[in-house]
């Protein structure tokens, strides 16, 4: 990566998550910082293109903070780690997973790119997948098709 974030580097959400809590009245229906729940991207590469190490992201079901601060696997908080397959090395993983963690896999090569996840061991340290497989919980297709009526063509 060309730039690599030592001439300029933003705030973090999460340092401002585990440090600072606003001493005013939050907004309703929005959760303080401090209580957002952590999802710690694993694989560096595939970090979101966010300007720091963390995020703040809301959608329709609420608000948490992404981040590649690995700083935070102990932090009680961080709720899931997000696993790219071909970068998943087992000697890398932070063995053992914690209990209130979940681990999800996104692996969109074939399985000879990271044998690893061939095998029923290596497939089940994550509760969940998003795999070529049909029996990953988010199965990705391995071809483009323009919408779902062509899979209905005679």
């Amino acid at each position: 990566e060309p730039w690599d974030g030592a001439v300029f580097r933003p705030p973090s959400a999460l340092g401002a998550v585990g440090v600072t809590r606003s001493s005013g009245t939050p907004r309703p229906g929005r959760e303080e910082a401090g209580d957002l729940p952590v999802l710690l991207w694993w694989s560096p590469g595939l970090f979101p293109h966010f300007p720091g190490d963390s995020e703040r992201i809301e959608c329709a079901r609420g608000a948490c903070v992404a981040s590649r601060n690995r700083g935070a696997l102990r932090d009680s908080r961080t709720r899931a780690l997000l696993f790219y397959g071909t970068d998943f090395r087992a000697s890398a993983a932070p063995l053992p997973r914690l209990a209130h963690q979940s681990w999800a896999l996104l692996h969109e090569e074939s399985p000879l790119n990271n044998f690893l996840l061939s095998h029923g061991p290596g497939i089940r340290l994550f509760n969940l997948t998003s795999t070529f497989s049909r029996h990953s919980d988010y199965p990705l297709s391995l071809q483009w098709l323009p919408g779902t009526a062509y899979l209905r063509r005679p």
